[in-house]
């Protein structure tokens, strides 16, 4: 298990103290008012005639997320309670937990959200080692690895997240009970978050895959922006393919790069999918309810064997498979603009 050195109490107690209650607050407050909290989204959605009821089904997916999420971290407290009677290990134990997590916010978005998958899979989802490198455009994508991967695959995921996503409470307690790594995306000490991921990518074996997200945050037209001045400021040869990008943004190499290093027999998979978009900010989520189309999630593995060994041409071939990626999202889309204009 790969150690968490900022997991440490008192740190994490502190967190938990206010996040952990604020859940149970949180669940409670909405089951007593959502008699009032549907009955005003109705009324809502009748003003403005819209029979698909976006309104009703965001009260509806609220109350599905913070009761899972409940339920999630009840859960996790019993596993630490009855660990000592167990017969299953603590790894596999929230191993499970993690799945479960993951089957029931995936279930729960069919019904409510009008969410529904359609998969492409290039090469096989088995055996690991697996570095996975997907796109990411909503907090929720971050659920497609594990849906696939791990609920079809039995793969264990290690995930690189954003610290962020601690204030999460479920995400929070088993995302520091399995191999993980909440990278500080602000942080001054790229080399320290660098030896972080070697050493989560470490000790991957034939059931193991470690995900990560390269574009380093959700996609917007402000980001994609600022990253043009960057790549320009600095005379970047990888300028031109951040400027014909038009979904994505271009992948930042360091963390992939160590993931790869760490893990020399690892095959890469190449994760895009098109249909989140919408799920990019509550305001965008609100306007395409019910998703009428699905989302198109496509899984491409390369043979580790097969990927350039020079530096410079290893980042020009991560540069030409994100570039088919936009191509195959500005088809899939049928946009010809960026995607992701009103992301945050």
């Amino acid at each position: 298990m790969v150690e968490q050195a900022d997991s440490a109490y008192p740190k994490a107690l502190a967190r938990r103290l206010v996040t952990i209650p604020g859940l149970f607050l949180a669940l409670a407050a909405t089951i007593v008012l959502s008699p009032l909290l549907v009955l005003v989204a109705g009324a809502f959605d009748m003003l403005r005639a819209d029979h698909g009821w976006p309104s009703v089904r965001m009260v509806g997916f609220l109350l599905a997320y913070l009761g899972y999420e409940t339920l999630g971290v009840l859960r996790a407290g019993w596993i630490w309670i009855s660990q000592p009677f167990s017969r299953r290990t603590w790894a596999d134990r929230n191993h499970r937990l993690q799945l479960w997590w993951v089957r029931s916010l995936v279930r729960a978005g069919g019904p409510i959200l009008g969410l529904r998958l359609e998969i492409e899979i290039v090469g096989p989802l088995r055996p690991g080692p697996l570095i996975v490198a997907g796109r990411h455009v909503s907090i929720i994508d971050a659920l497609l690895p594990a849906a696939v991967l791990g609920l079809e695959a039995d793969l264990r995921l290690r995930y690189v997240l954003t610290r962020g996503l601690r204030l999460d409470p479920c995400l929070d307690i088993v995302g520091y009970r399995l191999p993980n790594h909440f990278i500080d995306r602000q942080g001054s000490n790229s080399a320290a978050e660098v030896a972080a991921l070697e050493r989560l990518a470490g000790d991957l074996g034939d059931d193991d895959a470690v995900v990560i997200f390269p574009e380093g945050g959700l996609f917007t037209a402000e980001r994609r922006r600022r990253t043009l001045d960057h790549l320009e400021r600095e005379g970047s040869d990888r300028l031109e393919t951040a400027r014909g990008l038009r979904n994505l943004l271009l992948p930042r190499r360091a963390g992939i790069r160590a993931l790869m290093r760490a893990a020399p027999t690892a095959d890469l998979m190449v994760v895009g999918h098109v249909g989140f978009e919408p799920l990019g900010s509550v305001k965008a989520l609100w306007r395409a309810l019910p998703l009428t189309d699905p989302v198109r999630l496509r899984l491409e593995r390369f043979d580790r064997r097969d990927l350039p060994r020079d530096e410079r041409e290893w980042v020009r071939w991560l540069d030409l498979r994100w570039t088919a990626m936009d191509d195959w999202l500005t088809t899939m889309s049928g946009q010809s603009e960026p995607t992701s204009e009103g992301a945050s």
